[in-house]
């Protein structure tokens, strides 16, 4: 997964408001969200983030993988990420 090119992101206290600037599309997320946004606009696959995040936060890795699909998904339906196929 790739981070939208039009992706304009602004970090809050409670976590980040993520906005495509091409759609309009605007979606708030908390600091885990934010946490893994980061992570994948700097190039990291899903499992070094489920790794990362599952050691940051002490929650299991197959909750937080399978909580971050979700959240893929919803930015995916934003347009806020757009597939890779060398990155998994």
């Amino acid at each position: 997964m790739n981070t939208a090119r039009a992706v304009r992101t602004v970090f809050t206290q409670g976590g980040a408001v993520l906005q495509n600037t091409e759609n309009g599309a605007t979606f708030a997320i908390n600091l885990v969200g934010a946490n893994i946004w980061r992570h994948l606009t700097k190039g990291a696959t899903k499992n070094e983030i489920v790794e990362r995040v599952s050691a940051e936060f002490g929650v299991e890795r197959e909750q937080v993988f399978r909580d971050m699909e979700e959240f893929l998904r919803g930015l995916e339906q934003k347009g806020l990420l757009q597939e890779q196929a060398s990155k998994t």
